[in-house]
């Protein structure tokens, strides 16, 4: 959705460059493509499920992954007392 919105701003011309397309784009660039996957998975010599986890793994950046997750649990925590002080009310 949020590429879309990004998509429809770029159009009506109010903004240049695709940051967050960009950024998404970078970021999957890193994981396997879905045909080295599977060459990984079914060729023994390659590793087989193992080595593509570990792959998987080792190409993640951790201090995003942190940063993502203590947001999650922020705004959950933030919509879970908005709900309860709604029904309070």
């Amino acid at each position: 959705m949020v590429i879309l919105l990004e998509r429809i701003i770029t159009i009506a011309g109010s903004g240049t460059g695709r940051p967050i397309a960009n950024y998404l784009d970078w970021r999957f660039e890193r994981f396997p493509q879905p045909v080295e996957a599977a060459t990984i998975l079914v060729d023994p010599a390659k590793g087989g499920p193992f080595a593509l986890l570990s792959h998987i793994l080792s190409h993640i950046d951790w201090l995003q992954m942190g940063t993502g997750l203590v947001f999650t649990v922020g705004i959950v925590y933030l919509a879970s007392e908005y709900r309860r002080r709604r029904i309070e009310a």
